[in-house]
This record gives structure tokens, sequence and C-alpha cells, in this order.
């Protein structure tokens, strides 16, 4: 039997490619840094939705991997990006709950405390120039 092992390889590396993503995510998950579990909720039916589309591809080209066969359809990514529209479009209208701004208010402060500070070190290095 005459194996296409040109295709295959092309195949790995792109299963090589998704399964980097697979634990990036993991990390991500795993991360001591997370958003309030409120906000996480917000977004959970989308992102089990990409997780489990996403899951479902990978358990068919591994199927098919396993048995050398060609896939069936060549729509296999359809519900995959639908679903990851869906979570972009959900991130796109609640990107405000994902944004501390406490944050930039001290981060505000901070700056307008610095320039403050080099506002008068630059008249008082004015001032001695002159004399």
């Amino acid at each position: 039997m005459n194996y296409p092992w040109r295709t295959f390889t092309k195949v790995s590396g792109a299963l090589r490619h998704c399964s980097f993503a697979v634990m990036a995510l993991h990390g991500c998950i795993l991360s001591e840094i997370q958003a309030p579990p409120e906000s996480r909720r917000v977004f959970s039916a989308e992102i089990q939705r990409v997780g489990q589309e996403g899951a479902k591809v990978l358990r068919e080209l591994g199927s098919r991997v396993k048995t050398m066969t060609k896939l069936s359809s060549s729509g296999i990514l359809f519900e995959v990006h639908m679903a990851a529209e869906e979570l972009q479009k959900k991130i796109d209208e609640k990107s405000y709950l994902l944004v501390n701004t406490e944050r930039w208010d001290a981060s505000k402060q901070a700056q307008g405390i610095k320039e403050v500070v080099n506002g008068t070190r630059a008249v008082e290095t004015e001032n001695k120039n002159k004399e």
C-alpha cells in the first residue's frame, strides 16, 4: 500500500501547532491571575462551546489519522469557527467587564504625581540656569 507520507507530515505539523495552542490555553486556565468568577460566568457558555467543538475536530482528526482515511466532509471546522465567532462577539459586547478601571485610576494618579515632580524639577533647573 502506498501511503501519502507528505500529507501526513503536513497534518502532523498542524496537529502539533494545535497541541501547542491547547497547552497554552491549559496554562492560562491554571494561572494564578484570573478574572473574578462573576466575569467568567458571563463568557462560560461560549467558551465551553468552543472547547467542545474543538474537541470534536481533534477526535475526528485523530480517528482519521489512526485509520488513515480521508475526511468525509470538508466543513469540519465550520462549527468551531461559528463558536469562536460567537465568543468573539460576546467579548466585544462585554469587554468592559475585563478591564480593571481601578488600576487605571491608580496609574493615572501616579503619572500625575510624576508629572508634578518632574515639572518642579524642570522649574528648579531653569531657575539655576538663570542665576
